[in-house]
């Protein structure tokens, strides 16, 4: 964990040193690599968040497109593959299944996490019937993809036709409070 932490650092050293012409389109800190995603799937609450880096999908192209989530953000090369590695030296590898996580959850399987690399798609779930080895490694993985995932700064285009209503329902609260 101390190894990525010191990585994640670098990653906001080298974001705060980026400047805003050279873009994501590889003339900023990237390095060749291959495609990779890491999906945490909560079956509990239906939610699916994606990781991916650079090397899977362009930011520019990918955030100028409107989506009805922002589920997706994408990190640097390096920044995901330290995080692989990561997951490697707290066994993921060892114990994860080859393919794809179940589509749904059970009372036997809460969550997931799912990793796509060109070695292939591996999923390790956590539920009533992972043993202590594989909640552990499940708990260490999630807490760095987190920790990536929390300070990667997306600009996500949202289709949102309901959000404003948002902002009239706080408008409206704050004139009865003035009153």
């Amino acid at each position: 964990m101390k190894r990525l932490l010191t990585l994640l650092s670098c990653y906001a050293l080298l974001s705060a040193c980026a400047s805003t012409s050279s873009g994501y389109s590889g003339e900023g800190p990237v390095v060749d690599a291959a495609p990779g995603r890491v999906t945490f799937i909560d079956y509990s609450d239906f939610v699916r968040l994606n990781l991916v880096n650079m090397a899977h999908s362009d930011p520019v192209e990918y955030y100028s497109e409107v989506r009805s989530t922002a589920s997706t953000k994408i990190t640097y090369n390096e920044v995901f593959a330290a995080m692989i590695q990561y997951f490697d030296d707290q066994g993921f590898s060892r114990l994860s299944q080859p393919g794809y996580a179940p589509p749904s959850g059970s009372r036997e399987t809460v969550q997931a996490l799912e990793v796509e690399t060109e070695a292939g798609t591996r999923f390790l779930v956590y539920g009533k019937r992972s043993t202590e080895a594989e909640r552990k490694t499940f708990r260490e993985c999630v807490v760095a993809w987190q920790e990536v995932f929390n300070r990667t700064q997306q600009a996500q285009a949202v289709s949102n036709t309901a959000g404003g209503g948002l902002f009239d329902e706080e408008r409206a609260r704050v004139n009865k409070n003035n009153r």
